[in-house]
């Protein structure tokens, strides 16, 4: 009856199952609940199984985020407890719903752990392939200096279960903070636009991990102070297990050094070992976009992205009346050839309050066919007669291929095609 969003999608291959998540409340703001719906089979079209795991007790089950393991569906939210009108923040939540019976569309519990305000910034483990992981979580803000790692033991045969932090492992320090504003909404915007949050006080969607037997890696990213002056970069990680020993891998700061800001991203890694990275890109020039990056399998350990980036979607203006620049980033590897990745996020087309626009970036790195920079459109009126208008799209190129075709929309629903085209509005 409530949708109000904050959804997270997710694929469990080593089922074929589908994942759709959102939480709700009333108008009122007087319960919390997490609605999660599993698919009955491998069509995400097709039924699903559908639960409301209840948070009144527990508090605003704010930012959630879950990830799919061996015998758990996670879930990290931040909890809010409502005193009269107001919301204070109450704590991180850790927890694992029963997955082998919500599959089974049989009832199903929800074991969880408030691990209190002290902790802030996770995200849940969420395995990629074959293997096997258990519910794992971790943040990076809890020190500036370590990358914390929790688990909890479900034990679904049994009535309980335990919670516990498992690792925390050395990271070169680093500066979360960009400027003073309040959830670092400190991205300059062209036009004289209200600044951008940055949110880089925690780790972004999703904490993927990786199975390859002889080790495991887990890939995690956030935005950072690049350079000392509040240029927005983005730090990332991979972390290795091996022989029960879990270690930073390879790390390194993404910021090319052109004055441009890089901020809410997110990263996974194929099954090749290549790593892909989408994030927002803008500036006091450029408005907010969504660009690429990655790192080859043959650069692996070096900490450096050596994928050349790629721009997914160029923005069109300004996001108005509020510094929001969502809250939604997730990179996916494609389950049929485990190699392209999809990048997801939100960018402002033709600017306004709240108007944001999804767009969904494939692309390829290294071993899965290398880069590919899309082209970029230049659009030329000739001349408009009253409402009867002709345009011109020669200008166009593609830094790596050639324009082969060109498709017009006319945003009134109506569309075209050719080098040149005409309308009338």
């Amino acid at each position: 009856a409530y949708n109000q969003g904050d959804p997270i999608v997710l694929y469990d291959e080593q089922n074929d199952r589908w994942l759709f998540s959102q939480f709700a409340f009333p108008d009122n703001l007087g319960s919390f609940s997490q609605c999660v719906a599993v698919s009955t089979g491998p069509d995400p079209t097709a039924g699903y199984h559908r639960y409301e795991f209840v948070f009144d007790s527990i508090g605003f089950n704010d930012y959630p985020k879950h990830g799919i393991v061996n015998d758990s569906i996670s879930l990290m939210a931040n909890v809010f407890k409502k005193r009269g009108r107001n919301f204070s923040f109450n704590g991180t939540y850790l927890a694992v719903m029963d997955k082998a019976a919500m599959y089974a569309g049989q009832p199903a519990e929800m074991r969880g752990f408030n691990i209190g305000t002290g902790e802030f910034g996770f995200v849940a483990g969420d395995l990629d392939g074959p293997g096997a992981a258990p519910a794992l979580f971790a943040t990076a803000m809890s020190t500036a200096n370590a990358f914390d790692v929790w688990q909890i033991d479900p034990n679904w045969g049994g009535s309980s279960a335990s919670i516990s932090q498992i690792a925390s492992i050395p990271i070169t320090p680093y500066d979360g903070v960009l400027c003073s504003a309040s959830r670092g909404a400190c991205i300059p915007q062209p036009d004289g636009g209200p600044a951008l949050e940055s949110l880089s006080d925690r780790l972004m969607h999703r904490l993927q991990i990786r199975d390859f037997g002889t080790h495991k890696s887990m890939l995690a990213a956030h935005t950072v102070d690049a350079d000392g002056n509040g240029i927005a970069g983005i730090r990332w990680y991979e972390f290795r297990q091996t022989a029960g020993n879990r270690f930073k891998y390879q790390e390194g700061t993404y910021a090319p050094g052109d004055s441009q800001y890089r901020w809410m991203p997110s990263i996974a890694m194929n099954g090749n070992g290549d790593i892909g990275m989408g994030f927002l890109l803008g500036g006091p020039s450029t408005y907010m976009s969504v660009s690429a990056t990655g790192q080859t399998a043959a650069a692996s350990g070096s900490g450096l992205m050596d994928a050349a980036e790629i721009s997914c979607v160029l923005g069109g203006g300004v996001q108005e009346g509020t510094g929001r620049s969502g809250d939604y980033s997730s990179t996916s590897v494609d389950p049929g050839d485990d190699t392209t990745f999809w990048h997801t996020n939100e960018f402002v087309d033709i600017g306004g309050n709240f108007i944001w626009d999804t767009w969904i970036c494939p692309f390829t790195i290294g071993s899965g066919g290398g880069g590919n920079n899309p082209p970029s459109a230049v659009i030329t009126l000739i001349d408009c007669n009253d409402l009867d208008c002709s345009f011109d799209g020669s200008g166009s190129s593609d830094s790596d291929g050639t324009v082969v075709s060109h498709d017009w929309d006319f945003g009134d629903g109506n569309t075209g095609s050719g080098q040149t085209t005409t309308h009338s509005y």
